[in-house]
């Protein structure tokens, strides 16, 4: 069999797995992803950010997380006194707090109205009334949000949670003011959905839903392999689109909640325009993050300290005037963790991330032309090598091998550093090594044949040294021959017919091999060779 009906289908066989890799062949592209990530990440964080964490001190300070409701309104108030411009948590409101206790007070309010003590009384009963609502958490932070009118609060999708289709209609037109209100679709878009298949909406209680400045989902799930690399920006529902957490700090940030529009052109879902520029997500609105650092890249401060020091405190205020405040656990025994290309960090990183890719349309892209780009890619590659390798020596042409790993990684780095694009690496790789060793072990299969045809067909009568020459250079085999001044020697033995006729013939044969030998032996030396005898 030819070496081009082994190397052909081969190479035509990678070829379509570049159009549709298996999983195997993505897992491994995802590690490289984290690679890249891990050493392309410029380790500054974006200057508009900043986390307030719920740390271990703070824990210590106000019990453990979560918090009762008017704390993080203590919280929320204190930031809007530090300036911050937007102020997003990374927390669900979904049942109220002190429910039956709230009850009971509303009661003993109704029968102390009811027996006339407030205007008997009016000082005890302004008393009665604040404890009153010390007692209603969910009022004190409606309260602390509204008079902030800056935080995003998050929300989430599920799926088959078993409500019934009224529940899950309310809980839909609860959310749907803050959907994305304006879609740009071209005339090809116009029936495309980009539906994640969720069946319900999770809001916050109303009176916390309503005074949200803006709201967004908090739905990120991890990859197979448990690292969370891509977020969704948007998620469409029942025909609305509805932003992330973090796209919606984004949107209040750069006050465009009203006019950011979802994109649709080319065919598909392009992303998200927000005020002047486009923020490019996949197909179906999600981003590979590209993340700015380990933990500790962004600045930390303390939800205690934020608490606790007066708005006075110069630190405090320089770390968070003006600046998009993420609030959100950091303390390791609040178990908000998440994996990512840098280890595990608490999920308020990620979400931090996240609000860089929409601020700054900072993320991996992955086109679909890859594919196709992948498929010529390994056909190129496997050609060239094909073409050369069998031309080329075996170190030569694992110089050359080298050299393609080696223009490969920096190639797909350089995309991946400076322009944001994600290649594929593996099949490539694997083309390159693949095509090596066939050609290599091909070749060598080819050469020990013909080295073992030359030696049995030429070792009789040939000497070992004439021998070697031609299994180093088979050319000198060619029809014709070649011109040299050479000698020819012809050898009898005198009066042999009188020998012959005066010994026994086993005796003639032995004085025959023993001259024969001795003549031989002498020729083979000097490189002679021995036509006959």
């Amino acid at each position: 069999m030819t070496l081009n009906r082994i190397y052909i289908p081969l190479l035509l066989v990678l070829s379509l797995i570049a159009l549709k890799p298996p999983e195997f062949i993505k897992a491994f592209e995802l590690k490289l992803y984290d690679l890249m990530v891990y050493y392309s990440a410029p380790n500054v964080a974006d200057p508009r950010i900043v986390i307030v964490g719920i740390d271990e001190r703070s824990l210590d300070d106000f019990g453990r997380w979560p918090w009762p409701r008017n704390v993080i309104g203590q919280l929320i108030d204190k930031l809007g006194k530090f300036g911050t411009k937007v102020t997003a948590l990374d927390i669900t409101f979904t049942t109220e707090a002190d429910k039956m206790t709230a009850s009971v007070v509303d009661k003993i309010g109704a029968l102390l109205e009811k027996s006339g003590i407030p205007p008997r009384y009016p000082e005890m009963f302004r008393e009665f009334e604040k404890i009153r609502e010390d007692i209603s958490r969910d009022k004190s932070l409606e309260a602390s949000m509204k008079s902030a009118n800056n935080v995003v609060t998050g929300f989430l999708f599920h799926k088959n949670e078993g409500f019934s289709e009224k529940v899950r209609e309310r809980k839909r037109e609860q959310m749907r003011p803050y959907r994305i209100k304006l879609v740009r679709r071209t005339a090809d878009t116009k029936d495309l959905s980009i539906e994640a298949g969720f069946t319900s909406v999770e809001p916050n209680i109303p009176i916390i839903q309503k005074a949200s400045a803006a709201t967004g989902f908090l739905n990120v799930p991890a990859e197979r392999d448990g690292i969370f690399r891509a977020y969704p920006m948007v998620i469409e529902h029942k025909g609305d689109f509805y932003p992330s957490l973090a796209l919606a700090a984004a949107m209040l940030y750069e006050d465009t909640l009203n006019s950011t529009q979802v994109y649709f052109g080319q065919g598909l879902f392009l992303g998200v325009i927000l005020g002047d520029r486009v923020v490019h997500t996949d197909e179906q609105g999600i981003v590979n993050l590209r993340y700015l650092g380990p933990d500790g890249t962004f600045p930390v401060v303390s939800a205690s300290d934020v608490i606790k020091l007066p708005v006075t405190d110069k630190r405090l205020r320089e770390a968070l005037s003006g600046k998009i405040a993420l609030i959100g656990a950091t303390a390791t025994q609040a178990k908000d963790l998440r994996a990512t290309p840098f280890g595990y960090t608490a999920g308020i990183n990620v979400q931090a991330n996240a609000v860089v890719a929409a601020l700054n349309d900072l993320s991996i892209s992955k086109h679909r032309w890859q594919r196709v780009y992948d498929a010529l890619l390994t056909i190129v590659i496997g050609a060239v090598l094909l073409f050369i390798l069998r031309k080329v020596s075996v170190y030569a042409g694992l110089g050359l091998t080298v050299l393609l790993f080696a223009c490969l990684a920096y190639f797909n780095y350089h995309m991946f550093s400076f322009y944001n694009v994600w290649l594929n690496s593996v099949i490539p790789s694997m083309t390159i090594a693949i095509g090596f060793v066939t050609v290599t072990v091909y070749q060598y299969v080819a050469e020990q044949k013909s080295k073992r045809f030359i030696k049995n067909t030429f070792g009789h009568y040939l000497s070992p040294k004439v021998v070697n020459q031609i299994i180093e250079n088979p050319g000198l085999l060619r029809l014709g021959g070649e011109n040299r001044v050479m000698t020819a020697f012809f050898s009898d033995v005198a009066g042999f017919t009188t020998i012959s006729e005066t010994l026994e013939p086993s005796e003639l044969v032995s004085l025959l091999n023993e001259y024969l030998s001795a003549m031989t032996d002498i020729i083979i030396e000097l490189d002679g060779t021995v036509d006959k005898y």
